[in-house]
């Protein structure tokens, strides 16, 4: 019997969530009250707070603070512990978070403060320095493709300002995507720093390199079932021969998914053969997911002047192939009005003043029918046609 006990509690031992001996382990570390931040002016102290681990313990919700004044509940209120390893690591990290921002110089001391038996008040300090500033922003294209207009808007660090990497980077990116824009899909640009440490300077350097200009080959479609090649191929705002354009390519992709036949849509080039030796002929591959075609609704109601209602609405999504679209919708009100009339919640409508009451009674309804057919002419046009009918009423006043 104590053999087999043994074994149980082993198991449960075993066994129990990482979490529950985590928390068991929790108390030998001493819980943060309060966390202050002090000497941060060039940043937000919200994103230096982001960019850490250590925390104060806090309640889990504005909304809840009235309950926290009262209890310290896990449900409620989250308790957070001191980790020494971490909080050198999170010196580390305020280091790294000034330096991608341009204060290179910039140190952290700490200061822990016991206010009780396993409570503790935790300082940062941040000693900013200097920036290393931007003394000048260079852009040199092998191949003058961008105007100055559009290096000016793509551009987001300047001369006299702080050296941001991360704005560095962004101006990369922003200048790749003009030069992808104007159809060449293998454009790269090279970023260059140069840094001046004792003057704290920095110059900035961007080599815009083009190379070629790139077309459409092929377009390859796979996944597609009952929706075909064509229809596809109709919904895409570029087709074989054109430029190559990466900002085309999203455009379809937002084209495939609004049409609700797919579940999935991605558009992607086929990767070169020899990655080293990219071809200008791009072959594009489609791949889709599809989504049911057909869709309907029946729904049921009642309210205190139309009395019961029911409506049903119906969609295809590809009605008679090309992407066209058909929407049915029809709702029929005021039913049971004649035995439901002035009985508990609902209406007395019988009460106006006019000789055919019963007509008040008769069932209401709206009907229409919606159809669409996308790419008339051009994948940027759409026709629409619409039917309806109706037949509402109000007491007394008209039907």
């Amino acid at each position: 019997m104590r053999a087999g006990t043994a074994a149980i509690i082993a198991g449960a031992i075993l066994f129990a969530p990482a979490s529950s001996l985590a928390q068991k382990k929790e108390p030998d570390k001493p819980e943060v009250v309060k966390l202050t931040l002090k000497g941060v002016h060039v940043v937000h102290k919200d994103d230096l707070l982001k960019s850490i681990s250590t925390s104060a313990s806090h309640c889990n919700s504005v909304v809840l603070k009235p309950l926290c004044w009262v209890t310290k509940s896990k449900f409620v209120y989250s308790r957070k512990y001191l980790d020494h390893e971490e909080l050198k690591r999170d010196v580390l990290r305020m280091r790294v978070f000034y330096w991608k921002r341009g204060y290179r110089e910039a140190d952290v001391d700490t200061a822990v403060i016991k206010n009780s038996s396993h409570k503790v008040a935790v300082t940062l300090t941040v000693h900013e320095g200097a920036p290393t500033m931007v003394s000048n922003v260079i852009v040199t294209q092998e191949t003058p493709i961008l105007k100055d207009k559009e290096i000016g808007k793509r551009v987001v660090i300047g001369a006299n300002s702080p050296l941001n990497v991360i704005r560095v980077d962004s101006s990369r990116v922003f200048l790749q995507q003009s030069l992808w824009d104007k159809g060449y899909a293998d454009a790269d640009v090279d970023t260059t720093l140069v840094v001046d440490q004792d003057a704290r300077t920095a110059v900035v350097t961007f080599t815009l390199k083009p190379k070629w200009k790139t077309t459409v080959e092929d377009i390859v479609i796979t996944g597609n079932k009952g929706v075909s090649e064509r229809t596809i191929k109709k919904s895409l705002t570029f087709s074989k021969g054109e430029v190559f354009r990466r900002s085309e390519m999203l455009r379809s992709q937002r084209a495939l998914y609004e049409s609700n036949l797919f579940k999935r849509a991605a558009i992607e080039p086929r990767p070169p053969v020899d990655p080293f030796l990219p071809d200008s002929a791009k072959v594009v591959v489609v791949t889709v997911t599809e989504s049911p075609p057909r869709e309907a609704r029946l729904s049921a109601g009642f309210n205190t002047v139309d009395f019961f209602q029911v409506e049903g609405r119906f969609s295809h999504y590809n009605w008679g192939g090309g992407a066209r679209r058909i929407d049915v919708q029809a709702a029929v009100g005021n039913l049971l009005a004649g035995s439901l009339n002035g009985r508990g919640i609902f209406k007395n409508v019988s009460n106006v003043a006019t000789s055919d009451r019963s007509r008040y009674f008769v069932p209401t309804y709206t009907a229409s029918i919606d159809m669409r057919q996308p790419w008339f002419g051009s994948p940027h046009n759409e026709i629409a046609l619409s039917l309806f009918t109706h037949r509402r009423s109000a007491p007394g006043i008209y039907v």
